[in-house]
C-alpha cells in the first residue's frame, strides 16, 4: 500500500495539515515543507511511487519509518475512547464496549461486523 500517511501528503494529518494542503492544492495554498525530514519523507514518497522496484520500495518503507522512530512527528495523548453506537435491538453479537481509535478498521469494522446477525 502507498506511504502516504508516511509523509505531508494531507491536510488531513494532524501533524502537518498545512504542507499537506500545498501538495493537495498544488502549492495553491498552504505552506511548502520547511523541515529536512518531512522534506526526505516527502521525496522518499515520491520516489516510491515511481519506482516499480519492489526491493526499492521495501527500501523506501524501511527508511521512512526509521525516520518517523527518530522523529517525534505526533505525540498521542488521548487513547481507549469509548465510543457510543446506536444499533437495532435485532442485531446479535455487536460487542456491549468498544474503543475508538483511528487505526484502519478501528472504528465498528475491528469487532469483525461480518460475525454480527440479525435475530428475532
Amino acid at each position: 500500500m502507498k506511504p502516504n500517511e508516511l509523509a505531508p501528503t494531507s491536510q488531513y494529518g494532524l501533524q502537518w495539515p498545512k504542507w499537506g494542503q500545498w501538495y493537495e492544492t498544488g502549492h495553491q495554498s498552504g505552506e511548502p515543507v520547511d523541515m529536512p525530514a518531512a522534506q526526505e519523507l516527502f521525496d522518499l514518497y515520491h520516489t516510491w511511487l515511481e519506482t516499480g522496484d519492489k526491493a526499492e520500495r521495501a527500501r523506501i518503507w524501511h527508511r521512512m519509518l526509521s525516520i518517523h522512530a527518530e522523529q517525534t512527528f505526533t505525540i498521542g495523548i488521548v487513547t481507549g475512547v469509548f465510543q457510543p453506537i446506536v444499533a437495532s435491538k435485532k442485531l446479535q453479537n455487536i460487542p456491549k464496549e468498544g474503543i475508538f481509535n483511528w487505526d484502519p478498521g478501528a472504528f465498528i469494522g475491528l469487532y469483525r461486523p461480518e460475525t454480527f446477525w440479525f435475530g428475532q
